[in-house]
C-alpha cells in the first residue's frame, strides 16, 4: 500500500487472463452511460463496482 501511495511512478506489465471483451462491454454499458437513467436495481448493482466523485489524493 505504501508503494502505491508514496512510491515513484513506474511501468508495470500486466497480462489479462480471460476475456477482455467482458471489461469492454461493462465499460460501454455502465461506465460511459449515465447510471442514473437506469433502473434502481441496476444502479445498486453498478454501485458495487464504480464510484463517481472527486479524487481526494
Amino acid at each position: 500500500m505504501a508503494q502505491l501511495l508514496y512510491g515513484k511512478p513506474h511501468k508495470v506489465k500486466m497480462q489479462v487472463v480471460g476475456k477482455p471483451v467482458i471489461i469492454e462491454k461493462f465499460i460501454g454499458k455502465y461506465i460511459k452511460r449515465d447510471v442514473k437513467t437506469m433502473s434502481e436495481r441496476i444502479q445498486k448493482m453498478v454501485e458495487l463496482f464504480i464510484t463517481d466523485g472527486p479524487c481526494h489524493l
